[in-house]
């Protein structure tokens, strides 16, 4: 080494930045990798047999040292040296039988044992120093050969593991082979993914055409004469019925002033105090709860007439007590129904509206634009609900797909940099 070397360091020559196409990436790794498999497993089998040479010798030494005589002037000094070199023995020697090496797997495998055996030296070493300091009083030479040993051994253990450490071009490498595999599958999905987004997108497609179609079916049927007739007949459905309520309100109103009176009438039927025939007593409970049915079964209104007839006595017997005002005003409303037209007025209008309602009901299922138009109009709600179905999960498929692509791009970026740690230079890579 120079002497500017010595103060300044060496320098190292920059290597040239390297674009690299992914697709060569398996054979960039390849030409950069510092060794073969079968020299990393040479390099491991040469260091093995050198660590067992010394653990042999390590134990060899623990005998000799077993069997190393001790100054017998001191016996309480002879004592201790004696048990702590028992003891510093028996753990060293136990120490030589776990960090025998194995056989060569992997690289991780080797830099594994070499860290393990590295931490149980020194755990061991640290947790015998007072016997090995005893010990030394008196066997300093063999303790010190011992020591000497066991260092060269950690030394060996500490080349293996500086050879497989992380940084090292061994694991570097196997981590980019790792890494190339890793961007192939995410890829390959991707392309899956966007295969499947491209179907997705046919389908709503295909689905919003079908749409436009049942929508353009129904904007025609809607215009056609067929149609038209039908709307002219739901029309004068909805008037015929709207004839009908009024005649029902116009029922209700003209029995509303003697409903009270004819509830209090009712009871003293139920009581036998009025004597009613089965029928006349089952239309007074029709006439109180639904008038228009109660009106339909009794043409021209003659039991009504005659219940309300027989009212009449009983409000002026005084069966049906009322104030001198109200009893006067009721039996007047009374007197007004008995000599109303019911036939003219109600009867022969509600007959007339419900004939003409029967007819246009007739005439409306028999025109099939009705069921047509709620067939094509059910059939547009279906593919509306399918085609916001299909977005949803679109949606949910683009967001997997943005992510699986900054998936790609965060190992691109690793593999980038652990292929520039592998070539000791900057490392560009393109798609």
């Amino acid at each position: 080494m120079s002497f500017l070397e010595k103060i300044f360091g060496k320098t190292k020559k920059e290597k040239k930045p390297v674009e690299l196409l992914f697709s060569n990436a398996d054979d960039f790794i390849k030409s950069q990798s510092a060794f073969e498999a079968g020299e990393l497993e040479e390099f491991y089998a040469k260091k093995s047999s050198e660590i067992k040479h010394l653990l042999r010798q390590l134990s060899a030494k623990a005998v000799s040292l077993e069997q190393a005589g001790i100054d017998k002037q001191n016996k309480r000094v002879e004592k201790i040296v004696s048990t702590s070199r028992t003891n510093a023995v028996r753990k060293l020697s136990s120490l030589a039988e776990r960090i025998s090496p194995p056989p060569f797997f992997s690289p991780k495998e080797a830099r594994s044992y070499s860290i393990s055996s590295l931490e149980l030296i020194r755990k061991e070493v640290e947790s015998s120093w007072k016997n090995i300091a005893y010990s030394s009083v008196y066997l300093k030479e063999e303790i010190k050969e011992f020591g000497e040993i066991l260092e060269e051994t950690r030394a060996v253990l500490a080349e293996i593991s500086e050879k497989f450490s992380p940084e090292s071009k061994v694991f570097l490498s196997e981590r980019a082979k790792i890494l190339v595999s890793s961007i192939r599958d995410v890829s390959s999905k991707n392309l899956n993914a966007v295969d499947e987004l491209d179907s997705f997108s046919e389908k709503i497609s295909e689905l919003e055409d079908n749409k436009k179609s049942l929508v353009a079916s129904l904007e025609e049927l809607s215009s056609s004469l067929d149609f038209k007739k039908f709307e002219s007949l739901k029309e004068n459905k909805s008037k015929l019925l709207h004839e009908k309520q009024e005649l029902k309100s116009r029922l209700s109103q003209l029995l509303f002033p003697v409903e009270k009176p004819l509830k209090k009438f009712e009871k003293l039927v139920s009581v036998n105090k009025v004597s009613l025939s089965s029928k006349e007593e089952s239309l007074l409970k029709e006439y109180l709860s639904n008038p228009l049915i109660a009106f339909k079964k009794d043409h021209g209104a003659l039991v009504l007439k005659k219940i309300l007839s027989a009212l009449k006595e009983q409000i002026i017997s005084g069966e049906i007590s009322l104030k001198d005002k109200e009893r006067d005003k009721k039996i007047s409303a009374i007197e007004e129904l008995v000599s109303f037209d019911f036939f003219e007025n109600v009867f022969w209008k509600l007959n007339k509206v419900e004939a003409k309602l029967s007819e246009t009901e007739t005439l409306l299922r028999k025109n099939n634009v009705f069921e047509k138009s709620e067939k094509i109009e059910r059939e547009i709600d279906s593919v509306e609900r399918e085609i916001l179905e299909k977005k949803s999960i679109l949606l949910g498929k683009k967001k997997n797909a943005s992510s699986s692509v900054t998936e790609t791009d965060s190992l691109f970026s690793e593999l980038e940099s652990v292929l520039s740690k592998l070539y000791e230079g900057k490392v560009s890579l393109k798609q």
